[in-house]
Formats: C-alpha cells, structure tokens, sequence
C-alpha cells in the first residue's frame, strides 16, 4: 500500500436522525464538531414526528458556523436524508454517523480520518466490535455500520440509484464490489454501540421493525449478493 501526500485532511460529518433522543444527539454532534479533521457537520433531521429534538439542537448550535441543522418536511428515508445532506457539503470526503450511537471515541475517530487520508482509501468503515454476537456471525457490525468515511464521489453515484431508507449501506457495499474498487476499502475498530430498535420502541415493535430492515435490505442486494458480502466484503482490518 502506497502512502499519499496529504493535502486536506478536513471532512464533512452528516448525521441523520429522526425520531431520536435530543441529549444524546445533542452529545455527538459536540464530540464531531470539536474533532479538527471534521471541517463542517450536517445534521439533518429526516421529517421526525415532533420538533422538539430539531428546534433544541438548531438552537444550540445557532451560533456555530461549522454546524448546519436542517429539517425535511417529512420522512423521506435515511438514504434520501443522507442525499440531501451531501448536496450542502463541500469537502471531497465524507464520513456518515448514526445519530442514536453511544460510547463514541472522539480520538477513534480521529485517528480513522488521519488514516483514511494517509492510505487514500476509497473507504473505511468503523466496525461495530461491542455489538451482539448474532450481529456479528453476519458481519453487521461491517456490513451494515452506518459510520464510515467515503470519498464523496462515490456516495454520489450509489445515491443515484433507486437505493431507499437503511438499504444505504449494502448498496455502497455492492458499489465497491460491482466496480472492483475493494481494494480500496477497509475497517478499523469502534467502540461505539447503536440503541437496537428494540430498545428505542417495544419488544414487539422494535423486533418487527428489525425483520422489516433486512427484509429490505435482502429485496435490494439480493440473498446471493448479501451472502456475497458477507464472506468476501471489506475483511482486511486497517491497524
């Protein structure tokens, strides 16, 4: 692997949220927006029933210039949200964070910004390695980790297709495979943890929810391109 000389190690942080809980949102946009790789964040909140989480954080960083928080009439989907964000950044890379994470390492993230600059790596992927067992025997804790950095060309293409809600991160997934650009992709180690849907709604409701979002995601890839990923996607580890 080749090093790069490094011109810009700055990137824009995008995190959608709907529905999500203000303080915790509140904590990892202050994390991100104090790390000095990261030049800019777009939180964009995807039409949430209530107002309430949008209004408080837009006030707090009302005064901050590298904070932009914007709202979409109603509940487009993650990946239209993610779309809609890309077109207010300006930086060439990008890395993408779930809003309802926990346990984040502002120094983790860091140190994947400097290093996907000093590989320029088509891709990084922080892997989820305190999820739950099962999460991992399918590799989503690669797979489906929705914190990543990504050089913004290539988000633009895989947002041009017919991709919808949580199918974002298979079909990146798929992008890199179907363009041979694997070579370029790799993981390092996060220890932040999401709130299952199960936690954030009922037992029942959340569990549901979960079936639903695979479902989705298998009717889009396909079982044959997921089983695909699953045993050949993104498995060189970046130390």
């Amino acid at each position: 692997m080749e090093y790069c000389s490094i011109k810009d190690n700055v990137v824009t942080c995008i995190i959608p949220f709907y529905n999500e809980d203000k303080n915790n949102l509140l904590k990892t946009i202050k994390l991100v927006s104090n790390i000095s790789e990261i030049k800019n964040v777009i939180v964009i909140d995807d039409g949430s029933r209530l107002r309430e989480t949008f209004d408080f954080v837009k006030n707090k960083f009302s005064s901050n210039k590298n904070v932009k928080v914007v709202r979409l009439s109603k509940n487009y989907g993650k990946s239209f949200a993610v779309k809609y964000a890309l077109s207010l950044a300006f930086s060439d890379n990008i890395i993408l964070l779930d809003a309802d994470l926990k346990n984040i390492e502002k120094r983790q993230i860091s140190n994947a910004i400097l290093k996907f600059n000093l590989f320029d790596l088509d891709m990084l992927i922080l892997r989820r390695v305190n999820c739950l067992p099962l999460v991992k025997l399918i590799r989503a804790d690669t797979l489906l980790s929705g914190e990543r950095i990504i050089k913004k060309e290539h988000l633009k293409k895989v947002l041009k297709t017919d991709v919808e809600g949580y199918q974002l991160e298979v079909a990146i997934n798929q992008y890199f495979i179907n363009n041979k650009l694997q070579e370029g992709c790799f993981w390092t180690s996060s220890s932040a943890v999401n709130n299952y849907k199960f936690n954030k709604l009922s037992f029942v409701k959340g569990f549901f929810k979960e079936v639903k979002m695979y479902f989705d995601i298998i009717r889009y890839v396909g079982i044959r391109n997921f089983i695909t990923q699953i045993f050949e996607f993104c498995k060189k580890e970046l130390h």
